[in-house]
């Protein structure tokens, strides 16, 4: 991120910011007044292909905002007052107007949040070791939903023992496919983190 503050301890954004993605293109532009988003920002996807442009007053979004999907079709279009959605349009890919849209569906399961406790629940295996040693806690993993529900990409951000470990990993891979990330009317990668529970009866 390149930006200016208005203190020592860089809390207080002011002026023009640029934020950059991991692979080092542009993620997206704009300007701060007072540590608030104001006046036009611009979104990139990370192929530095446009995602999102549109105001903002006092960190809202106000007016129109336009999204697009990745083949640089616009998605839809969005009035909104106050971070409140008033109206939209919106087309497929294909530049197609469908009014079958949605504006903000984290991935999910199939069958939702019940399908997979119920699937954790009745495939996961407590390691004999861990039991042994009365090991118990939370194991969170995090990968990729990409825009067709497949999950990939698998990395334990925290574990409190090494089989427990293993046997997440394990389950998390035999997962049902997902109903992908959609946003603005888009179909989209994301990385989602779960929080799996290892608790002795």
């Amino acid at each position: 991120m390149i930006g200016l503050f208005l203190d020592k301890s860089a809390e207080l954004k002011t002026d023009s910011f640029v934020y950059f993605h991991p692979n080092g293109n542009i993620e997206r532009t704009g300007r701060y007044e007072k540590n608030l988003r104001a006046g036009k920002w611009v979104y990139y996807f990370e192929d530095s292909k446009l995602d999102a442009e549109g105001s903002f007053i006092d960190d809202k979004k106000t007016g129109l905002w336009t999204y697009y999907h990745t083949n640089g079709q616009k998605s839809s279009d969005e009035e909104s007052a106050e971070d409140e959605l008033q109206k939209i349009q919106a087309w497929l890919p294909d530049g197609t107007a469908t009014k079958d849209t949605c504006t903000e569906q984290r991935p999910m399961v199939v069958g939702g949040e019940e399908a997979l406790m119920h699937f954790l629940s009745k495939n996961i295996n407590y390691p004999p070791d861990a039991q042994e040693n009365n090991i118990t806690g939370k194991v969170i993993i995090s990968f990729i939903v990409d825009s067709n529900g497949n999950h990939s990409g698998y990395e334990v951000l925290r574990s409190p023992w090494q089989s427990l470990e293993r046997e997440t990993l394990r389950i998390v891979k035999l997962m049902p496919q997902f109903t992908p990330y959609c946003s603005h009317n888009r179909k989209l990668s994301l990385r989602y983190t779960l929080p799996v529970v290892f608790r002795l009866r």
